[in-house]
């Protein structure tokens, strides 16, 4: 089609559109209303928002129901650097979230005026650690053009873009002559022939291999290959971290996740093997994390790594084959090549699938009977309430409970923090792309937005949104939001007035000093009220089922209701066992800041060590 002649907005408009971008999120603001205005008219739903940063997780949440590209903006400046934590969560999270970032115009920029940073396109600046791809538009003509490489790498790298431009290249009287391109998105395959005959090679003759699937195997849809080629070869199969929704739980070979809170079944098992095939994972440090007072991870194992990233290569974890490809392409791959060939491990098969039957079955009944936490923290701390006639519930004890009401059908959203960290041990998953996550980046009120943007991509499914409530107070004000637009979630939030996961950092190794981790009860349950949602307060199991329940129905009515669980003081392991030590003060003025481990915690962990 010959080029036409239009405005820069209109060719954003026609740009987005034919890069088949359906959402856009923001506060509205006037450094980019020309061309906001227009998006509509190219079938693009613009959803304000109470604040940007959720509104990127808004879009995190449609970017990883979906997998397609969702855009953000705001105003130069305050408007943008609001969004910071959102977009570093984007790029752990492979979300393909596109920042359109408008700057000050060009005739005051650098005049410290209205809404500007101390120079020009320092906005840039403060995304590039944070995106995967920017470019700076230079001109008017050029913003669309500038526009199409950024939807392009989004989809590309898997993560944040960004485009920079003026303000005042939004507007071009004249008009310039441009038509939008199709996307370019070049498909990735499998591994080099080479490498997988290398792969074939090393499966056939091992004897207890293992395959470890990661954010990979969901990018590519690859659940259905990697479940064929562990039954090929009889192997477990574990997931990374926070990725418990690779595999089908239900299939007889799946064994859960690995890293924080994980599963034991999935670390006794991976523990043993004489390969792993890490399928679509970096092998992140936090994701193969000594856990339960186990270094499960198999040193002596031969490893092969499948990623679409050639940088994470070999970079977290050695390995000794890395392959760059697709995952599900990659899979299929090593099965054709496996064909007819004789494995070491076929001999032991059967007796390798019973072992995982096994140890599922142990781990599940361990589970189901660890009703709470046994560490002298948590029971001193459940005895102080029960002596003050206060009625909580055992943070275990709810998890199993609501474990035992979701089919693993439901999209569950995660947020940051000891009792969100916790249900990793509990949430199972029927199918890809339903267990949303902060990832490793770790930002703390993730869940409610990104529960929301699943809401709005996926409006038949069930949505729950799991937050403490530290987390929660941070996102809280955008139920407005979904009372404005008629999303309904259902949102539980674990109340025990604490920043539960630094207090365990505090308890065990800064001797029991709680600087800023306790804070008054907030009524939850009355703010979601007021912002004409549904909230309830609840504090024992029944009533946490009848009112679980009752929200789910009510989804369908486009309610969200705020289930303000009353939950007790217990901790689970810290985060970062790996990384603390017990206090040591040297200058005689902070002698009194010196810790020794009063309460038997960390020995009991075997956590008084330093790692790097």
């Amino acid at each position: 089609m010959a080029a036409r002649l239009m405005t820069p907005s209109e060719a954003i408009a026609l740009q987005l559109k034919k890069h088949g971008v359906r959402y856009a999120f923001g506060i509205i603001g006037s450094a980019f209303m020309d061309a906001s205005d227009l998006w509509p008219a190219v079938g693009i739903q613009v959803i304000d928002t109470v604040h940007e940063a959720n509104a990127g997780f808004m879009a995190i949440g449609i970017a990883m129901k979906t997998g397609e590209t969702v855009l953000v903006t705001g105003q130069n400046y305050p408007g943008i650097t609001n969004y910071p934590t959102a977009i570093g969560s984007a790029r752990w999270a492979n979300a393909p979230v596109l920042l359109f970032s408008p700057e000050p115009g060009t005739p005051v920029t650098g005049k410290g005026g209205f809404q500007e940073g101390n120079y020009a396109t320092g906005q840039m600046d403060i995304f590039r650690p944070l995106v995967k791809w920017q470019e700076l538009a230079t001109n008017p003509t050029r913003i669309a053009e500038t526009l199409a490489r950024a939807l392009d790498a989004a989809q590309r790298l898997k993560g944040p873009a960004q485009v920079d431009f003026f303000r005042d290249q939004l507007y071009l009287e004249a008009g310039y002559e441009y038509e939008p391109r199709e996307p370019v998105i070049p498909a990735i395959g499998a591994g080099s022939p080479d490498d997988v005959a290398k792969a074939v090679e090393m499966i056939a003759s091992a004897k207890n291999p293992v395959i470890l699937g990661g954010y990979g195997v969901i990018l590519s849809d690859g659940q259905q290959s990697m479940e064929s080629l562990a039954e090929l070869i009889g192997a477990p199969m574990a997931t990374s971290y926070q990725h418990n929704d690779v595999v089908n739980f239900e299939h007889p070979q799946s064994t859960g996740p690995l890293g924080y809170n994980g599963h034991k079944a999935a670390m006794r098992l991976i523990s043993e093997a004489d390969l792993v095939i890490a399928l679509g994972t970096r092998l992140g440090p936090f994701g193969v994390l000594r856990q339960y007072d186990e270094d499960y991870w198999p040193t002596d194992a031969k490893i092969i790594q499948i990623v679409n990233d050639g940088e994470v290569a070999g970079k977290s974890c050695p390995v000794d084959l890395a392959i760059l490809g697709d995952a599900r392409h990659t899979a299929d791959a090593l099965i054709a090549g496996l064909q007819g060939v004789k494995l070491a491990g076929e001999p032991t098969k059967a007796d390798r699938l019973a072992r995982i039957t096994s140890e599922n079955a142990v781990w599940e009944g361990e589970l189901e009977a660890w009703t709470h936490e046994s560490d002298a923290i948590s029971v001193a701390e459940v005895a102080k309430a029960e002596a003050a006639g206060e009625k909580r519930i055992h943070p275990r004890q709810l998890l199993w409970k609501l474990r035992t009401l979701l089919s693993g059908d439901e999209t569950v959203v995660t947020d940051i923090g000891n009792v969100c960290a916790v249900a990793n041990a509990y949430l199972r998953f029927k199918k890809l792309r339903t267990f949303l996550h902060p990832a490793t980046y770790g930002a703390c009120g993730f869940a409610l937005g990104t529960a929301m943007g699943a809401k709005i991509a996926c409006p038949e499914e069930t949505v729950i949104a799991l937050s403490g409530d530290g987390a929660f107070g941070i996102s809280c004000n955008e139920l407005a939001t979904c009372s404005r637009k008629g999303i309904g979630i259902t949102a539980v939030v674990f109340c025990n007035d604490i920043w539960g996961a630094e207090q365990k950092n505090q308890r065990i190794w800064f001797g029991d000093r709680r600087g800023a981790t306790e804070f008054q009860p907030v009524r939850y349950a009355a703010i979601a009220e007021a912002m004409d949602c549904k909230g309830v307060v609840v504090d024992n199991l029944e009533d946490f089922e009848k009112a679980f329940l009752q929200s789910v129905a009510d989804q369908a009515k486009a309610i969200t209701t705020v289930i303000e669980v009353r939950v007790h003081k217990e901790l689970g392991a810290p985060f970062r066992e790996d990384a603390m030590q017990h206090a040591r003060r040297l200058l005689p003025e902070f002698a009194d800041y010196n810790s020794v481990d009063t309460t038997g915690n960390a020995a009991a962990m075997g956590v008084d060590r330093l790692q790097t």
